[in-house]
């Protein structure tokens, strides 16, 4: 990640604090823990290139996501993703999801399984619009275990290939 400096904001905030997430408890990956996410990368949110789990559809742009694309590319700037705190989407590996649950301060900081996710989930979400919302993600991420990143009325993650 480059230094906040370096970054395209910069220019607007001159606040490297900006990138910091205040409830940012870090993570936890097989085989090493980092304690704060914006400590070990400069940041403690994702720009939403593409979402980081399966889809049922294939992507428009596998590569950069909406990344360098003009304002029409986004069809409804409102509803698309464009920034998020790292517990809005679950992280899919080799050994299945990873969900961050920083928001709540009890319990652990990750968890696995979302068929099982028994607590609060919530995160912040910045759409293309400039519109932010709040989501509780528990239900969603339990009725949709196998693809967390499809359209909702609320959101959406990624383009699908026309």
């Amino acid at each position: 990640m480059p230094a906040a400096t370096n970054r395209p904001l910069w220019n607007y905030t001159h606040s490297p604090a900006l990138f910091r997430c205040p409830a940012d408890r870090g993570a936890e990956f097989t085989g090493f823990k980092l304690k704060s996410v914006y400590e070990a990368g400069g940041t403690s949110y994702k720009y939403n290139e593409n979402p980081w789990t399966n889809t049922r559809l294939p992507l428009a742009d596998s590569e950069n996501g909406l990344a360098l694309k003009r304002e029409s590319w986004i069809l409804e700037p409102i509803r698309h993703v464009l920034t998020h705190c790292l517990p809005a989407l679950p992280y899919l590996d080799d050994t299945g999801y990873l969900l961050h649950s920083w928001h709540y301060p009890r319990g652990p900081v990750m968890t696995r399984d979302l068929k099982n996710l028994s607590k609060k989930t919530v995160a912040p979400v910045l759409f293309v619009g400039g519109n932010v919302k709040y989501f509780s993600l528990q239900r969603h991420f339990q009725a949709n275990p196998q693809y967390p990143a499809e359209p909702t009325p609320d959101r959406i993650w990624y383009k699908a290939k026309e």
